[in-house]
Protein backbone atom coordinates (compact mmCIF):
# COMPACT_ATOMS: atom_id res chain seq x y z
CA UNK A 1 0.00 0.00 0.00
CA UNK A 2 1.15 3.51 -0.79
CA UNK A 3 -0.72 6.00 1.39
CA UNK A 4 -1.59 9.65 0.78
CA UNK A 5 -0.17 10.05 -2.71
CA UNK A 6 -0.95 13.60 -3.89
CA UNK A 7 -2.83 13.60 -7.21
CA UNK A 8 -4.00 17.25 -7.27
CA UNK A 9 -3.24 20.57 -5.57
CA UNK A 10 -5.69 23.48 -5.45
CA UNK A 11 -4.53 26.37 -3.29
CA UNK A 12 -3.72 24.90 0.14
CA UNK A 13 -5.75 21.73 -0.50
CA UNK A 14 -4.04 18.52 -1.59
CA UNK A 15 -6.06 15.71 -3.13
CA UNK A 16 -4.73 12.40 -1.90
CA UNK A 17 -5.27 8.77 -2.71
CA UNK A 18 -4.19 5.46 -1.23
CA UNK A 19 -2.95 2.88 -3.73
CA UNK A 20 -3.38 -0.81 -2.88
CA UNK A 21 -1.57 -3.43 -4.95
CA UNK A 22 -2.16 -7.01 -3.76
CA UNK A 23 0.89 -9.23 -3.37
CA UNK A 24 1.25 -12.22 -5.61
CA UNK A 25 -1.12 -12.47 -8.54
CA UNK A 26 -2.27 -8.88 -8.93
CA UNK A 27 -4.46 -8.23 -11.95
CA UNK A 28 -3.70 -5.38 -14.33
CA UNK A 29 -7.11 -3.83 -13.65
CA UNK A 30 -7.31 -0.78 -11.39
CA UNK A 31 -10.50 -0.13 -9.44
CA UNK A 32 -10.91 3.56 -8.64
CA UNK A 33 -12.93 3.82 -5.43
CA UNK A 34 -14.44 7.17 -4.44
CA UNK A 35 -16.11 7.25 -1.03
CA UNK A 36 -19.76 8.18 -0.62
CA UNK A 37 -21.13 11.08 1.37
CA UNK A 38 -22.92 13.26 -1.16
CA UNK A 39 -20.04 15.75 -1.33
CA UNK A 40 -20.75 16.85 2.27
CA UNK A 41 -19.10 14.22 4.50
CA UNK A 42 -16.89 11.15 4.50
CA UNK A 43 -13.24 10.37 4.07
CA UNK A 44 -11.26 7.74 2.26
CA UNK A 45 -9.89 6.19 5.46
CA UNK A 46 -13.38 5.05 6.54
CA UNK A 47 -14.16 2.97 3.45
CA UNK A 48 -11.74 0.00 3.44
CA UNK A 49 -14.47 -2.56 4.11
CA UNK A 50 -16.35 -1.41 0.99
CA UNK A 51 -13.55 -2.14 -1.49
CA UNK A 52 -11.61 -4.91 0.29
CA UNK A 53 -13.47 -7.52 -1.79
CA UNK A 54 -11.61 -6.24 -4.86
CA UNK A 55 -8.25 -6.66 -3.09
CA UNK A 56 -9.16 -10.18 -2.01
CA UNK A 57 -9.81 -10.99 -5.67
CA UNK A 58 -6.48 -9.62 -6.88
CA UNK A 59 -7.52 -6.19 -8.17
CA UNK A 60 -5.45 -3.05 -7.65
CA UNK A 61 -7.40 -0.28 -5.90
CA UNK A 62 -6.97 3.50 -5.80
CA UNK A 63 -9.00 4.88 -2.88
CA UNK A 64 -9.52 8.56 -3.67
CA UNK A 65 -10.27 11.59 -1.47
CA UNK A 66 -12.11 14.63 -2.85
CA UNK A 67 -12.89 18.16 -1.67
CA UNK A 68 -16.07 18.35 0.39
CA UNK A 69 -18.67 21.10 -0.11
CA UNK A 70 -17.57 23.05 2.98
CA UNK A 71 -14.09 23.36 1.43
CA UNK A 72 -15.12 23.84 -2.19
CA UNK A 73 -18.81 24.47 -3.03
CA UNK A 74 -20.24 22.78 -6.12
CA UNK A 75 -19.16 22.24 -8.77
CA UNK A 76 -15.58 22.60 -7.47
CA UNK A 77 -15.44 19.11 -5.90
CA UNK A 78 -15.72 17.58 -9.33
Amino acid sequence: MEKDLVYKKVGDWEGRLDLYIPQGKAKKTLVMYIHGGGWIHGKKEAEYDKFSVFLKNGFNVANIEYRLADVAPAPAAI
